[in-house]
């Protein structure tokens, strides 16, 4: 159920009251129980009210709490309070021994820049687990470090995961800022042609999962060139394959792009495979 202006201040109200309650206690007494920290970094994602207090709580916990979980929450907390100590708790959990955890932290650097930040996402862009990895290459793509993170972006979109390809597909920006969306005959983002070249080699590649063929057919459709139309031709005219459910879907993905943009033309319906035909 949906709640008024003055009910969501009420339940703000009650939230700050049981956030400054905990931090008392954490303050003045005994470590508090694991479901009181874990409301407590919730309370504190809604309350994005400056709080010293809270903040330096946050990013001790972030650094020092048995539970994995607290410490990703943490840090998340920190992140949605956009809390001056994010920068340096992020760093500090880049070495966390839980994946998820060094994940957060990777998200959390796209609002940190410099170069402690920057360094700190490229070593995690080479972490053994994807999930780490494709959290860093969408910071390192974001504002604050893109100008010098966008070789590690295009280089991961060759990554052995399919989640990490995917990601730094997503992350590739298209359009000149300020136009994401628009086709406009603005001049391309520098190496936009050898970027979409490698996209394109993915989409032609026989087997490439359907997450990363979305991204791609999401990326041909911010990109808008002409360019785009043979890629997104061919996956709409690709047939199904035995054992690949997805392709057909991803076909009429690509097919629908082709439809939305302006100099495309709608392709033909993809072939059936054999196992569905009657």
């Amino acid at each position: 159920e949906r709640l008024g202006a003055p009910d969501r201040r009420c339940v703000l109200v009650e939230v700050g009251q049981h956030l400054a309650q905990l931090v008392g206690g954490l303050q003045h007494g005994g470590p508090p129980a694991f479901r009181d920290r874990w409301r407590a970094t919730a309370a504190a994602s809604l309350l994005a009210q400056p709080d010293p207090r809270v903040d330096a709580v946050l990013a001790r916990w972030a650094h020092d709490a048995p539970e994995w979980m607290i410490r990703a929450a943490a840090l998340d907390a920190l992140a949605a309070r956009g809390s001056a100590e994010l920068p340096l708790a992020a760093l500090r959990a880049a070495d966390d021994p839980t994946p998820r955890v060094r994940a957060a932290a990777a998200s959390a650097l796209a609002e940190a820049p410099g170069d402690a930040s920057r360094r700190a996402l490229e070593a995690l862009a080479n972490d053994p687990w994807p999930l780490v990895r494709a959290a860093a290459v969408t910071s390192l793509a974001s504002a604050a470090h893109r100008a010098d993170g966008a070789a590690r972006v295009v280089a991961a979109i060759d990554d052995p995961s399919a989640r990490v390809r995917a990601a730094a597909i997503d992350a590739l920006p298209a359009r000149p800022a300020g136009d994401p969306q628009r086709c406009t005959a603005a001049t391309p983002p520098p190496r936009a042609g050898e970027v979409w070249r490698h996209v394109a080699a993915r989409m032609a590649m026989r087997g490439e999962a359907p997450e990363v063929l979305r991204a791609a057919i999401a990326f041909a459709r911010r990109r808008c060139a002409a360019d785009v139309l043979p890629a997104l031709a061919g996956l709409a005219e690709r047939p199904a394959q035995p054992g690949h459910p997805g392709d057909r879907a991803v076909a009429f993905e690509a097919q629908k792009a082709l439809r939305q943009l302006p100099f495309g033309a709608p392709a033909a319906p993809p072939a059936r495979s054999e196992e569905a035909r009657p």
